[in-house]
């Protein structure tokens, strides 16, 4: 019987648009590089220490400014940051305060400071905040851990305090999604763009 819920942000509870944030990094920050560091689900080089917590955001900001086009700023590059983050549907929204009424809900996600902090403003745009929402969050930066680590699923599971197979966990990774599964965890893919009740529902009611 599931007792708690875990969702990934990104492409879960967030929509996201990576190509516009390309874009945006390569037009607006003159960085020609970005496709060497990202992808829908994965961040390398100085990308993926940021969101594994072996660097901090001043020096991910030192290097990319490094690497984009003279006159970039900080600012430009938090805007470009923002282009990756679509929007969050109203519709999801009202589910997570409907569903949280009924379980703990938990956030666990691969991020980092600087997109936190973007999403922070966006939540903030439509009146929620996640720590009024969410029981907890496991944030990879924080952790210095990446889905689809094992320990990272591990951590959760103790930090969330129930066995594994009584967490409901929502990635739209197929990786993520059967990593937590080795682990024991009830985990269920989510396809970005569907509709995120029927998803949660459906699995609540298989396992």
């Amino acid at each position: 019987m599931i007792k708690a819920i875990a969702f990934d942000m990104g492409g879960v509870i967030l929509d996201l648009d990576m190509e516009k944030c390309k874009e945006a990094f390569r037009t607006k920050a003159g960085m020609t590089s970005i496709d060497e560091y990202i992808d829908t689900f994965h961040q390398r080089g100085f990308w993926g220490d940021l969101e594994a917590g072996r660097i901090d955001a001043e020096e991910f900001f030192r290097i990319t400014l490094e690497l984009s086009a003279p006159g970039t700023t900080r600012q430009t590059v938090y805007e470009c940051f923002r282009e990756f983050i679509h929007g969050v549907p109203a519709q999801k929204v009202a589910f997570l305060k409907e569903i949280a009424q009924q379980y703990p809900i938990y956030m666990l996600s691969n991020t980092n400071p600087i997109a936190l902090d973007v999403c922070r403003d966006i939540f903030k745009e439509i009146g929620f905040e996640p720590e009024e929402l969410f029981t907890g969050m496991f944030l990879s930066y924080r952790m210095k851990l990446l889905k689809p680590d094992p320990e990272i699923y591990r951590r959760t599971i103790e930090g969330i305090g129930l066995p594994a197979d009584e967490i409901l966990f929502i990635d739209d990774s197929p990786v993520n999604v059967e990593a937590a599964r080795r682990e024991g965890m009830a985990a269920e893919y989510y396809e970005p763009g569907t509709d995120l009740r029927a998803t949660t529902l459906a699995a609540l009611q298989s396992h």
